[in-house]
């Protein structure tokens, strides 16, 4: 296929993507790219490509040993692709995969955590993590003015739908208090002045950059599983099912578009139910 005319394609492409598929960057970019890896294989030019040529790409993904999951998401890619050329592609059938079970972090790794956590930035991040559910490019894009002391409140920008309220508690009222003490003495670069919680370099996290932060705090820490910040999110969710918060308060705090979503928490605590019977009846 001509490169000046993949090039051209690409960027519709994105297009396409971003504003009729409403993907976040990081999906789209690894949807295009392999829906690229489909288009170099294939070698054919757009009004060529086929339903068999899918099938055949498909064959060649699990003769070459890679996972289900890995293959759906190819197949998932070139469904966005077929769509976006108005060429007919279904029935295409996705590989059974297994269900991951989340690991989540018990209240001691919680508690280690903080215990070895001895940057204050860290120590904050953490706080706001574990008491708000919060995801990790939401507290990236936090600025200083997102947070409201008085009505105890951070305002998400950067949330999948539009901006929303998240409470937090009295302690992490504090703590975020004598962060901004010691924020006040923090450089940052032109344009990121008012970042709540800036890098060592004084400008924004990166998704990757708060991943190795947790990573390399929970080895110190001692816990046993890989720490992030999505897992700090689980531990919140889990926290509050656990402690008998109903599903529609846990869909408002998890700020989840489905109830679907938000039900799975409710099983992860059912173990607990017998533990609460007990301590009523015993």
């Amino acid at each position: 296929m001509d490169e000046e005319l993949l090039d051209i394609w690409k960027d519709g492409f994105e297009r396409y993507l971003k504003t009729e598929r409403n993907l976040k960057p990081r999906t789209y970019t690894d949807r295009r790219y392999r829906a690229m890896c489909f288009l170099k294989w294939c070698g054919k030019d757009f009004a060529s490509i086929s339903r068999e040529d899918v099938l055949a790409y498909k064959e060649m993904l699990i003769n070459k040993g890679l996972d289900n999951d890995t293959v759906n998401r190819h197949m998932l890619s070139c469904r966005y692709l077929f769509n976006y050329l108005e060429k007919e592609l279904e029935p295409i059938r996705y590989l059974p995969v297994k269900k991951k079970v989340s690991q989540i972090p018990a209240d001691s790794d919680i508690e280690r955590l903080f215990r070895y956590c001895g940057n204050l930035t860290h120590f904050t991040i953490l706080k706001v993590f574990v008491t708000t559910g919060i995801r990790s490019g939401e507290l990236r894009y936090l600025s200083i003015g997102d947070v409201d002391f008085e009505r105890r409140l951070l305002t998400i920008h950067y949330a999948k739908t539009q901006p929303d309220n998240v409470p937090i508690s009295h302690e992490t009222c504090k703590v975020l208090r004598d962060y901004l003490k010691a924020r006040c003495q923090m450089k940052t670069l032109d344009g990121f002045q008012d970042i709540l919680f800036p890098n060592q370099y004084g400008g924004r996290y990166t998704a990757e950059g708060l991943i190795k932060i947790f990573s390399r705090l929970g080895e110190k820490a001692g816990c046993k599983m890989r720490i992030t910040p999505h897992k700090l999110r689980h531990y919140f969710a889990t926290y509050c099912a656990r402690r008998g918060t109903n599903a529609a308060v846990l869909q408002s705090l998890m700020r989840h578009s489905r109830i679907e979503m938000t039900a799975r928490y409710i099983h992860l605590a059912r173990h607990d139910v017998m533990d609460v019977y007990d301590k009523l009846f015993d």
